[in-house]
């Protein structure tokens, strides 16, 4: 009985047995992100000035009407 000693057919590599390293997509370095910004919200500069004069007429007119009844009583 002979043996043969010489290796066999060898596989051949196919695209069917899985992806190679260099077929999957690597991530593409993106720049940093900026600082969070607050939504704008529309209000001005000058909304709590207004806002703080508003409040001043009301309670000095809310003083003048509590003098008036108070002296008319009188």
């Amino acid at each position: 009985m002979t043996t043969d000693s010489s290796p066999g057919p060898s596989p051949t590599p196919s695209g069917s047995a899985g992806p190679r390293p260099t077929d999957t997509p690597q991530p593409v370095p993106s720049a940093p992100s900026p600082a969070p910004v607050l939504a704008d919200t529309g209000g001005d500069d000058n909304s709590t000035t207004l806002i703080g004069a508003g409040a001043a007429a009301l309670i000095l007119a809310g003083g003048g009407v509590a003098f008036a009844v108070h002296r008319r009583r009188a």
